[in-house]
């Protein structure tokens, strides 16, 4: 069971300069609103990140915007490699991402 809104403690070191950030928490990556607090985001099951470098752009750009925009986190799961047993879409069913940058 994966605690949606569950208020997380922030990491050390942490601002509030940094609305949101990536954090680990039950044994997953998160994206965690600073203010508040909450675990916002974490991405779907068929998906298995190999490193935080994309979800910690996922939350940079979170930032940037001062919300999480769901444009972005499409990008980020079309980016993200798949988890064994899920298959991407075919190339002609693929939108274009470019253009939700």
């Amino acid at each position: 069971m994966y605690h949606y809104g569950t208020i997380h403690p922030l990491p050390k070191g942490i601002t509030i300069n940094q609305r949101f950030i990536c954090v680990k928490a039950y044994k997953r990556l998160w994206i965690q609103d600073v203010v508040s607090g909450y675990l916002v985001y974490t991405y779907p099951d068929f998906l298995r990140p190999t490193d935080r470098s994309l979800m910690t752009e996922l939350a940079r750009r979170a930032c940037l915007r001062g919300r999480l925009d769901i444009a972005d986190i499409m990008v980020f799961e079309a980016k993200t490699p798949r988890a064994p047993g899920y298959r991407k879409r075919p190339p002609e069913h693929e939108p274009d991402w470019e253009q939700l940058e």
